[in-house]
């Protein structure tokens, strides 16, 4: 019987947080820092259990927002991301609830995010059309816009029981507000339907994962409510203005623990499709090189087919060495050059 490896990621999640952030604050990224990246350590996604991937959503949210506003888009995280939207498109059939093949426009949206979100990890793009190259530059834009019609349709098609797909109300739930407003007959609240799926929908280790993802926002923001905080994260977009730059990444972890709590039951069965569609069977990592960086098989719609690195610098420094960040500043590795 294989061992839990959730504490493990749990640890080393701890251990990067530790080692980057200094007494004195700020943050500090080392090579021996990327000691602790979870890719460094062997725990490639397409191998893990659905508990211990579970508990590597909830870290690499932990380890790509932190309090002192820096944010740190490393390998991990592109490769998490990359799997978890492989496994939430393949679909099962019959074994369990899948949103996705019930609802196009969720799959088109989550599609898309996978497609923006990835599109530079090939280097430079081999394709002549400026709309490429715009698509690349401007992704984070893209899949901010996308996020949380995703995040919000996925609740919506999870809570059927509770609210239709256009936000009609079929049955009474506590909200946010005056007397919890039993009354209404819509339901447009993003931190309604979060606190609606977290106290009554989900199943008990999302609960758990989504209590822990609220007890890390709540860090960032004690005066406010975490879901209330993601609410108004939403307007953002939606009324022109520009958001904090890591919101989609936090928001995309979340949607992903939802729509995971639909295929716990057979994540078994999608892990090993989404393993024989070549989606992630060729990963790696490079001994030679410090950093997270991996290789995806060739013939997967999302995963890259060139590895990510930290490209060498002056004095033998890793490219994370040298990036120092103040407040609201943003940090990409990528193995592109400089």
């Amino acid at each position: 019987m294989s061992v839990d490896r959730s504490a493990q990621i749990t640890h080393l999640c701890e251990q990067w947080l530790s080692a980057v952030q200094p007494q004195g604050g700020g943050v500090t990224i080392t090579t021996s820092s990327q000691q602790y990246r979870l890719l460094v350590n062997g725990l490639l996604p397409h191998a893990l259990t659905y508990p211990e991937l579970q508990s590597a959503y909830v870290c690499l949210t932990r380890t790509l927002l932190l309090p002192s506003s820096a944010i740190v888009i490393a390998d991990d995280h592109l490769v998490y991301w990359a799997w978890g939207i492989e496994v939430a498109l393949v679909g099962v059939p019959g074994l369990d609830t899948d949103p996705f093949t019930s609802h196009f426009h969720l799959r088109e949206l989550l599609a898309t995010i996978g497609h923006a979100l990835l599109a530079d990890t090939m280097g430079e793009s081999r394709s002549p059309l400026g709309h490429v190259f715009g698509l690349v530059s401007r992704r984070h834009t893209v899949v901010t816009h996308l996020v949380f019609p995703l995040l919000e349709g996925l609740l919506r098609a999870t809570c059927s029981q509770y609210v239709t797909m256009d936000g009609s109300v079929l049955r009474a739930f506590d909200r946010y507000g005056p007397q919890g407003q039993k009354g209404k007959s819509r339901c447009d609240s993003l931190a309604d339907m979060l606190r609606l799926f977290e106290t009554a929908v989900g199943k008990p280790e999302t609960r758990q994962a989504l209590t822990e993802t609220r007890k890390h926002l709540n860090q960032l923001r004690p005066s406010a409510d975490p879901y209330r905080l993601l609410a108004d994260w939403r307007s953002d977009p939606l009324h022109g203005n520009v958001p904090d730059s890591t919101v989609w990444g936090t928001v995309l972890d979340i949607a992903l623990l939802i729509a995971f709590d639909g295929f716990s039951t057979a994540y078994e069965q999608r892990q090993d499709k989404t393993i024989r569609n070549d989606a992630c069977r060729q990963a790696t990592i490079r001994p030679s090189t410090p950093s997270s960086s991996w290789i995806a098989a060739e013939g997967g719609d999302l995963m890259p087919t060139k590895p990510l690195s930290l490209s060498p610098l002056k004095g033998g420094e890793s490219r994370e060495s040298k990036l120092r960040t103040t407040r609201g500043s943003q940090m990409r590795v990528t193995g592109e050059s400089e």
